[in-house]
């Protein structure tokens, strides 16, 4: 079977699923997530197969969708409506936006995406992650197993 991840879309106001990113007048990058709380949306089910399809699917996210990777149980219809944990009620056919709902399926494919986040970065972080190459570098030699990941 192909890796699924779900696609989620946000419905609340405003409909936004990203981080707003500006330069201070510290010039210190500073980020917003604030809009980015989402009380109500809906799950779909997408099979991905390959990682270009992830790509194009990422790269094609309108400003109020974003993907989890992992997929909805399988007893899950989609659309599923989200909701948030705290006004979920069992029973609604609405799901939350965590492991019981959405999760990695055992010894299938999944996608791991890798965020490199260098603001903060500690100076000896750094001095390590220069001295082996690069972030690619450095990464396999903290996991070896990601040198022959797909």
């Amino acid at each position: 079977m192909p890796p699924q991840i779900t696609l989620i879309t946000k419905t609340d106001t405003p409909a936004l699923m990203s981080k707003r990113i500006t330069i201070g007048p510290d010039d210190r990058v500073k980020s917003d997530g604030s809009h980015c709380l989402m009380r109500h949306g809906s799950a779909e089910r997408v099979i991905v197969a390959t990682a270009t399809e992830l790509a194009e699917l990422i790269q094609n996210c309108r400003p109020d969708q974003a993907i989890a990777l992992g997929t909805l149980q399988s007893d899950i219809t989609t659309p599923a409506s989200i909701v948030t944990q705290s006004s979920l009620k069992k029973g609604s056919g609405n799901i939350a936006r965590t492991r019981e709902y959405i999760d990695y399926l055992p010894g299938q494919p999944a996608y791991a995406l890798i965020d490199i986040d260098n603001k903060g970065m500690p100076g000896h972080v750094k001095a390590v992650v220069d001295s082996t190459g690069g972030v690619w570098p450095a990464l396999v030699r903290l996991a070896p197993g990601l040198a022959t990941a797909s």
